[in-house]
């Protein structure tokens, strides 16, 4: 019995002491942008299930086993930091936002893809590309520079809507795709200089345009227009065109003494008597082109002038101020 006694109390030492080693560590947790606090981020004890979030102050305060204990920070948008505690009672973290270099990777509605395995489903035209040569309406744009895309003209009435297709007809009613300008939905964007816009991004196959549910079965065509930089000097920016403009194809079509020629022979084909007024084929003469008389080469010219500034706000935001007035002289 004495060492059955003499053991019980070796064991409640021994379970003293490793009770013993228990740290407790507090701190906070900032962003690295602002050092705003980083309300509900997770620290956990790495290798175990001992988990904490920081308060709206970006407080915390956790248990760990010993002093060889690592502490994992993360936050959504953040990269994780680890710590070893040591002897260190209180640790402050800093976390830097975690930036993704879109140029390797593109960030999608619910996850992200590197740009080799989408580059079928999603095609982006900067602003040089779209401003490489003269047009007129901002659809123009994506005219000929992304496979699967077609923008034709319904009308031949200068200044009229034109039509884009995105893969084909997807609807019966409607098959126009949604175009949303720096995060809101749009019903076109002809309203825009093109000047204006640094990207256009097109968005084609299901996968890519799934976070817009229905609106963009038709494709989705994102656009985004140009910002003022906050701690950057004002810019001014003077874009102008000269061009001429004429038609590159005119129908062919008959004189006045072909006509006239034409109109009897299918009256006498009819059984009728030739027209008094057209009886006489080559007293008319050549007549009257009028597709000559109506399209005449004409000169057209553009001017686009633009100022543009960054004003930092506080709370990490950024107001931009576009001013972009635009002028067309055509006759």
């Amino acid at each position: 019995m004495k060492q059955i006694y003499l053991l019980l109390v070796l064991m409640t030492f021994a379970s003293a002491h490793v009770f013993s080693q228990k740290m407790d560590v507090t701190g906070t947790v900032l962003s690295s942008d602002d050092n705003s606090p980083l309300p509900s981020a997770t620290i956990y004890e790495k290798g175990t299930a001992n988990t904490t979030i920081t308060d709206v102050n970006g407080a915390y305060n956790i248990s760990v086993e010993n002093a060889q204990a690592v502490l994992v920070f993360s936050f959504v948008g953040y990269l994780e930091q680890e710590f070893t505690v040591g002897e260190k009672n209180a640790i402050n973290v800093s976390l830097n936002p975690n930036v993704r270099d879109l140029d390797q990777a593109i960030v999608m509605g619910y996850g992200n893809q590197k740009r080799s395995k989408i580059s079928g489903s999603v095609s982006t035209l900067d602003s040089k590309e779209i401003t490489s040569i003269p047009i007129l309406r901002t659809e123009q744009a994506l005219q000929g520079r992304s496979a699967g895309v077609q923008v034709t003209q319904t009308s031949g009435q200068p200044g009229s809507a034109q039509s884009i297709r995105i893969r084909g007809t997807g609807s019966i009613n409607n098959s126009e795709p949604l175009f949303v300008v720096d995060g809101i939905p749009s019903f076109g964007i002809d309203y825009l200089n093109p000047a204006d816009i640094e990207s256009m991004t097109i968005l084609k196959d299901a996968a890519s345009a799934a976070i817009y549910g229905a609106r963009g079965g038709n494709g989705v065509v994102l656009v985004t227009t140009k910002k003022g930089a906050v701690n950057q000097p004002a810019q001014i920016t003077y874009d102008t065109y000269y061009g001429m403009q004429e038609p590159w194809k005119k129908v062919a079509l008959l004189n006045a003494e072909q006509y006239a020629i034409i109109m009897n022979e299918s009256r006498a084909s009819a059984g009728l008597n030739p027209d008094p007024a057209l009886s006489n084929p080559s007293a008319l003469g050549e007549g009257t082109d009028w597709q000559d008389a109506i399209f005449q080469r004409a000169p057209m010219i553009s001017h686009s002038f633009s100022f543009s500034r960054g004003i930092d706000c506080g709370f990490n935001k950024v107001s931009s101020e576009l001013l972009s007035p635009r002028w067309y002289s055509r006759w």
